[in-house]
Order: structure tokens, then sequence, then C-alpha cells
């Protein structure tokens, strides 16, 4: 008997237990509970909290990190003193002895078809690496974690795991098709595998007058018939012009329908972001600008710095279940933005957008810079900002306006906003001495007391910078 193949985990999957037979689902009705997992989802190919990605380890070879496609946070667990597992850490985790680790190692077990759409399930187990056990399916008693992932530690083995085999299912072949393009009742497969167009069946349950989507890449499928477990391709044949065939077994180019949506316009409205859920990353301080003030007189000069920078704000919105196939939506709805170290929805946005594009808006901003330089020194102001990245999950309303001029309008909730921009601005100064102490004192002297000389010299190191002014001069003209 040849030994089975290992299998590799998809790049987007959902997980099942093979005893209770539920989909793994991200838990936001609770506060206490808010990011655990649970073994609840009755359902999976519609549903955004039951998608997770799979990201292979930066520094060993076959350990992943695994994070909710509906928040966008890594696996973790919730404490140093706690064993449930939660989709709760903004940042991949690689260190092993730390408790925030959210490295798991994959094992292979079988593979078998065990649902309608003749695809297989892939089994696995994973393994903390951290606490070196398996997670699994917390038993009941555990209230109110029941049905939650958990993983057993040394001080829990008293805790029985449920389970701790899971089906892995490829998220990418369970493709969905926009309503208005799904295959219209009353087709069947009939003689030789032709598709004909006279059934009378409107219950969905005859595998041979319904079809199952699979994906090949964005907006190409190809269309699998449940009753012979084979492909619909375009076929000439039999006294047929370009008529449909489901009699293959493989995907090839005759296989491949282009997917596009019947829609004339399309409205993104009334986007609700859950803050709560937000995963803040890649918060790196950025130089903006570097200027020198030498000031190489007996008196301490206070000139007003104006720096010139450029603030760019990047947008990205896009849905992590659903696919839009390229149309373009008038989006209306706040954008989060970082203040301070927060991020908040600020200023609303109601403009043209296309779906999963990268949109940035930059704009010259000015900032003013009052500087006190002692005699005879040196000092170099850096302006500086922080980038910060955010992921914000949101619900939206989407309204299309059909060809036929009907508006169908549905609430969705698997909308995810990618942002970037400046914020924490701040400078640094310092300063070094041009001459020594009693040098300073001397000069000082030989001036006099009161009499100013006005020597300051600025150098631009990086970026715009100009003395616009003398502080004292603008307090003298205020007062």
């Amino acid at each position: 008997m040849a030994e089975e193949r290992s299998v590799a985990l998809p790049r987007y999957m959902r997980l099942r237990s093979s005893s209770a037979g539920k989909y793994l689902r991200f838990t936001d009705d609770d506060i206490q509970q808010h990011g655990h997992l649970q073994f609840t989802g009755e359902t999976a190919v519609h549903s955004p909290y039951v998608k997770f990605e799979v990201e292979p380890s930066r520094s060993v070879r076959g350990l992943v990190h695994l994070r909710s496609c509906y928040n966008n946070k890594y696996w973790v667990r919730t404490s140093p003193t706690q064993v449930w597992i939660a989709a709760h850490s903004d940042v991949p985790e690689e260190d092993q002895s730390k408790w925030s680790c959210t490295l798991f190692s994959p094992t292979y077990l079988s593979s078998m078809v065990t649902g309608g759409n003749g695809l297989p399930d892939h089994f696995f187990r994973f393994r903390h690496v951290q606490l070196d056990h398996n997670v699994g399916v917390s038993p009941w008693g555990q209230w109110p974690f029941t049905d939650f992932l958990f993983v057993r530690s040394q001080s829990s083995n008293a805790v029985v795991v449920v389970d701790d085999r899971f089906a892995v299912t490829d998220w990418e072949s369970l493709h969905v098709l926009p309503a208005t393009e799904m295959p219209r009742p009353g087709t069947r497969r009939g003689p030789q595998f032709w598709i004909l167009g006279d059934s009378t069946d409107t219950t969905g349950s005859n595998i041979d007058t319904v079809f199952w989507p699979v994906r090949v890449n964005r907006n190409v499928v190809a269309l699998r018939l449940p009753g012979n477990n084979r492909y619909c391709k375009r076929l000439t044949s039999d006294g047929k012009t370009s008529c449909l065939n489901a009699a293959e077994v493989t995907i090839s180019v005759f296989e491949r329908l282009e997917v596009g949506e019947w829609v004339r316009k399309r409205s993104i409205s009334n986007v609700q972001f859950r803050l709560l859920d937000a995963r803040i990353y890649n918060q790196v301080p950025r130089t903006l600008a570097r200027t020198i003030v030498t000031n190489n007189s007996s008196q301490t000069n206070t000139p007003v710095i104006r720096f010139r920078y450029r603030n760019t704000i990047s947008r990205h919105w896009q849905s992590t279940v659903s696919f839009s196939y390229g149309i373009s939506s008038t989006v209306s709805a706040g954008i989060p933005l970082f203040t301070d170290a927060s991020l908040t929805v600020q200023w609303e946005l109601s403009s043209e957008y296309t779906w999963g594009q990268t949109v940035e808006t930059s704009e010259e901003q000015e900032q003013e810079y009052p500087v006190t330089v002692g005699p005879y020194t040196r000092a170099t102001i850096t302006f500086q900002a922080t980038e910060g990245f955010c992921d914000v999950p949101f619900s939206y309303t989407q309204t299309d306006e059909l060809f036929d001029d009907r508006i169908v309008t549905t609430r969705m909730h698997d909308g995810l906003y990618t942002g970037a921009n400046l914020y924490e601005f701040h400078w640094e100064n310092n300063e070094e001495s041009l001459l020594p102490a009693d040098e300073i004192k001397l000069a000082q002297e030989h001036v006099g007391v009161g009499k100013k000389k006005k020597e300051v010299e600025l150098k631009v190191e990086l970026g715009e910078a100009e003395i616009v002014a003398d502080r004292e001069e603008v307090e003298d003209k205020e007062e």
C-alpha cells in the first residue's frame, strides 16, 4: 500500500471539529469572550467569522502563525496564566520562550471527501509551540467557554481535550458567485453530459441540477457538477455548437468561465468600523526634516524655524469573503486615522472607488518650531513623526442598481480597511558648544551686556526648512 502524501496548509482555510462537525468561529457577541474562538459555526461559505489565514514563520521552517480574517489578528493565549486561544495579537511573535508566542506546528493526518462539493477535507492537528501541546476543543463544564479553542498546559492536565483533530478546507475552493450571476434554475444534466435547460426542479437538492463553483483566480471559475463530479466546458459536438457539457475531470482553458456582475451602479454606505477589533502594527519613526542652526554671536538667539513636509494618507478597502470583480463604487464613510497614539474615525469620504485598490492622498503641510540657541552654539533640530498602519474591520450596506433597474440592498460584515498616516509630530534638539565655556564668557564681556550681534546660520540637511522670524521680535510686536 502506497504511503499517503503529506498535504500543506492552504493560505486561507476554514476549520471544522471532527467530533462536533461545527466550524471554528470568531466570537464577537460577548465582551468577556470577544475574540475567542468557538466551534459553533453551522455554515461556512458566506461567513467572515470562520475564515482564517495561514502565515508561515519567518524563522522556523514548518511553523505557522494563524489569524482570523474577521479582525486580522493572530491566535494567541489570552494571558500568561490562561490556556484559551483567541484572535487578540496585533503582531506575530516568534520568541518561543514568551507566553505571547503565536507559533503553531501543523501535523497532517489524512484526507477524505466529506461534503457534497466533491472536494476533500484534510485533517490536521495544531501544536502550540510555546506550551508544546495540541490545541483542542474545550469540554462541557468549562462554562462560559464550552466548545472553545484551548491548549492544555502542564497545569491543566486534568482538563480532557474533547477533540484535537480538525478538518481543514481550502477557502479558495469555496468560491461564492454574486447573486446576480448564479446559474439560473431550470438546468440539468442530460444524455452524454450535456447541460439542458428544461428542468422543473426548484428544490436545489438534485445533484444533477446544481453546480459548485471552483475558483481558478480572482474572477475566473470552473463549474463542477456534483452529479458526476466533473467540470463543465464549452463543447462543439453532436450537432451542438459551443454548448455546456459536464464531462471533464480537470480544468483546462475550455472550462474557465469569467465572472462578472450584472451591476450598473454600486454604493457603499452606513459603514460601521469595529475599532475594538482594530489591528495596529508597523509603527515606525520617520524623520521629516533636519536642520543645523549655528549661533555665532555672544548672546542667546531664538529663531522660529518653519518646516515643510508632505503628509501622505494611504487607504485600502476590501472584503474578506465576497468579491467585487472591479466594480467601481461610491463609498461614503469616515476614515480611521491615528491621532497621537489612538485610532479615531475622522473626516468623511464620499468618492468613486474601485474595491481592492490602494489610494494615496498627499498634501504639503507646515509646522513652526521656536528654538533657543545659546551663545556660540550649534543646534541640530530634527523634525520627526511616527507612521502607523492599521487594519480595521467594518460592516457596511451595499446597494446595487442592476441593469434591469432593480435595486438590491445587502448588509455585509466582511469589510477590512487598511490605512496609514503620520502622527505624534515632535522635535529633537541636540546642542554642541563651538567654544570652551571660559572663551564664551570672555566673548560676552568683550561685546557687552545688552548688545546683541545677530549671527544665526541655518543649514538644511534633510527636507525643507527656513528661519521665518526671531521669537523675541514676534513677542515684541505682539506687545
